[in-house]
């Protein structure tokens, strides 16, 4: 027959268990709302960096687009 406190010591490291478990799902559900609320929300206008310097390749110079620019 197994001792009562070892059950006691078992039952409660498997609660603890399932309370770390239990943080990591709400955590979860709150990064996933956070990113439904993102796509529904219309998307901005990018606007052009100004300072779009020139790049040259194989002796031609053309203008490198201009990086994205995320809010």
């Amino acid at each position: 027959m197994r001792n009562i406190f070892d059950v006691i010591r078992q039952k409660e490291n498997d609660m603890l268990q399932l309370q770390k478990e239990v943080e990591a799902l709400k955590l979860a559900a709150r990064l996933l709302t956070e990113d439904v609320k993102i796509e529904m929300e219309p998307p901005r206008p990018i606007r052009p960096t100004p300072s779009a310097s020139p790049v040259k390749t194989d002796g031609e110079i053309v203008m490198a687009p201009p990086l994205r620019q995320f809010p």
